[in-house]
């Protein structure tokens, strides 16, 4: 690793409460057209969003370090969120968070019979942060950037990617000569302007008619080819089929982890990052998401 004081992978985004419950189904509901079911005690809590990327990279033993702003749980899940932070190498794979005791951190509850999730229940703040809890973490980015080999932006719309934040993270990073890769929604698109990557999914490139300026954009569309356009081409790679498909949650994350891995693991970026960079790169985030669909809960592969 040419980069040693912090690692390889710099990691700026929402973070996500992911809540999976074991229920028993007990048939349909007399009262309306739905499932009747009975929650058990059996609950599993994983970091999720940019957590959930950070986790991907930590397993693949890739040096990462994460921001994130983090807010209030429920006491249930509380003492178990907190103690997601603590099951990592910080030498190897730091955390920076700002706690901001107000806010109350998006939870995604998904209720499990078996191998089926049977619906999910989300509890979420979407508003921006005021700028005074987002100023320590771009301070510190802003002196770290360099130290790293890529910035990866995860923009969930639940209030940590501020404009601010964005636009002087990539205009840092750009005179730094550190690429950013972009994992975007659409509310905060026209900020994300010169991005060295932007990615999202083939909806949300549809919905956006004045597109930012971007190297490269990658476009996914499920189990169909990952779009990778620069310029005025277009080119199309294969995504893989998984036999023993389960279900495609956080499978957007995994992708991410594995593009992000291949890019700054491989041996011809040190001549640029060029096509068949990214391409390749495409290829090991679909290989790696495609692992993640026969996974029930924990995506992490």
């Amino acid at each position: 690793m040419s980069k040693e004081k912090w690692g390889k992978v710099l990691i700026i985004g929402d973070t996500i409460v992911d809540v999976y419950i074991d229920v028993v189904v007990r048939g349909i509901c007399p009262e309306a057209v739905c499932t009747d079911v009975l929650p058990t005690e059996k609950r599993e809590v994983y970091l999720g969003g940019a957590g959930n990327i950070y986790r991907q990279l930590a397993k693949l033993g890739t040096p990462c370090m994460l921001m994130t702003v983090t807010g209030a749980v429920s006491h249930e899940l509380n003492n178990r969120f907190e103690a997601l932070f603590n099951t990592f190498d910080t030498k190897m794979f730091p955390i920076l968070r700002t706690l901001v005791e107000d806010y109350k951190l998006t939870t995604k509850i998904r209720y499990m019979c078996g191998d089926q999730m049977t619906y999910r229940v989300s509890d979420e703040e979407t508003e921006y942060f005021e700028y005074k809890y987002i100023e320590p973490i771009l301070a510190i980015a802003e002196n770290v950037i360099d130290d790293f080999e890529v910035v990866l932006l995860v923009d969930y719309n639940k209030g940590m990617m501020i404009p601010k934040l964005i636009q002087q993270v990539i205009k840092v990073a750009k005179e730094k000569k550190v690429p950013v890769v972009s994992d975007i929604k659409y509310k905060n698109v026209g900020y994300y302007n010169n991005s060295f990557v932007i990615k999202c999914n083939q909806k949300e490139y549809d919905a956006i008619d004045c597109k930012p300026y971007s190297s490269y954009w990658i476009v996914t569309n499920g189990n169909k080819p990952t779009k990778m356009i620069t310029g005025n081409q277009i080119h199309e790679i294969n995504t893989i089929t998984n036999p023993y498909f389960k279900n495609a949650n956080c499978a957007g994350d995994i992708f991410m982890a594995g593009f992000v891995n291949a890019i700054v693991n491989n041996e011809d970026l040190g001549g640029g990052c060029d096509s068949i960079v990214i391409k390749d790169a495409i290829s090991a985030g679909n290989t790696l998401a495609s692992k993640s669909l026969s996974k029930i809960k924990d995506k992490v592969v």
